[in-house]
């Protein structure tokens, strides 16, 4: 949601982020970002944007990480007992970790297998992989895992902005106020053939608190109520073809305060720790095959 690998890094308030404490507990650890954003930012798209300095405004930046509520020109206000700081330098040190695309992100089935192409040719770099995405990277996980299901070992979703559904699957449908949160939010609709394909690993989505449940005139308030709507649906067609899929929402189990960016948080290492448990129940934690490093390509020069 506007943001690049960084919020992997560190934190908004300087502590130590997955970066460094994933490969603490044995996991080599690759922080990728989505094209045109980011490190990956080099684009040959040649359209217009309009987006800066950062992909959203600040107000919506607030409501979309669920913050709180900052409908201009009405003041921001906070949700209580967050798991973040709201002291001045963490928010400016968060609203700087957002960052602009260098070109659009079209939410369609065309543009979602290029992504799964992308992550294809790394993971024939690095070897097999879990593959762990947040909000709208989440497509990758979903088209790479289809793209790759021999080199994806598993897919970790924190708060993912899209799923899919097979064609011709009837399922539940949610109604918004705001048309343009059901264009971008509905589910792409992929073939079953490609669908079962997400079956052949286990696949673990994570919400955090303060998602409303109430119909919306916010923008991005509305989104997350739709997203996890979808999410929950998602989970039981993967587990109703014979998968293998969990989602938690963290208010549910006694975890409560977390945002969009809960691997952040003030409590990101429990995060951390769930998501680890996860990755053992499902014999993923050995080490019997240590990653060295990618394989280099070999690649012809371009330069005259």
């Amino acid at each position: 949601m506007g943001q690049s690998g960084r919020s992997f890094e560190t934190t908004p308030d300087g502590r130590e982020g997955f970066q460094t404490l994933l490969p603490r507990d044995g996991w080599a650890t690759y922080i990728v970002d989505q094209p045109r954003r980011g490190r990956a930012g080099r684009t040959e798209a040649t359209e217009a944007k309009s987006e800066i300095p950062t992909v959203t405004s600040e107000a919506g930046v607030w409501n979309a990480f669920r913050l709180g509520r900052w409908v201009p020109p009405k003041p921001a206000t906070a949700n209580p007992n967050m798991q973040m700081l709201l002291d001045g330098e963490t928010i400016n040190q968060f609203m700087r970790m957002q960052t602009p695309d260098t070109g659009a992100l079209p939410p369609t089935e065309a543009y979602g297998w290029k992504l799964g192409e992308a992550m294809r040719d790394l993971l024939k770099r690095t070897g097999p992989a879990v593959v762990g995405t947040h909000s709208y990277a989440g497509q990758i996980g979903w088209y790479g895992a289809m793209k790759s299901p021999d080199l994806v070992k598993a897919v970790v979703a924190y708060e993912p902005g899209q799923v899919v559904y097979p064609e011709g699957e009837k399922v539940k449908e949610m109604n918004s106020e705001i048309p343009l949160v059901q264009q971008r939010l509905n589910p792409v609709r992929v073939s079953k053939q490609e669908f079962l394909k997400l079956t052949k690993m286990p696949i673990f989505i994570i919400f955090g608190d303060n998602i409303s449940t109430k119909s919306s005139k916010v923008f991005n308030e509305e989104v997350w109520r739709w997203a996890l709507f979808n999410a929950r649906q998602f989970v039981n067609l993967i587990n109703k073809y014979g998968g293998d899929a969990k989602l938690i929402h963290l208010p549910e189990i006694g975890i409560k305060g977390n945002t969009h960016a809960l691997f952040s948080d003030l409590n990101n290492k429990e995060i951390l720790k769930i998501t680890e448990e996860w990755l053992a129940e499902k014999g993923l934690d050995k080490n019997d095959d240590p990653h060295l490093a990618p394989k280099r390509p070999v690649s012809p020069v371009t330069i005259p």
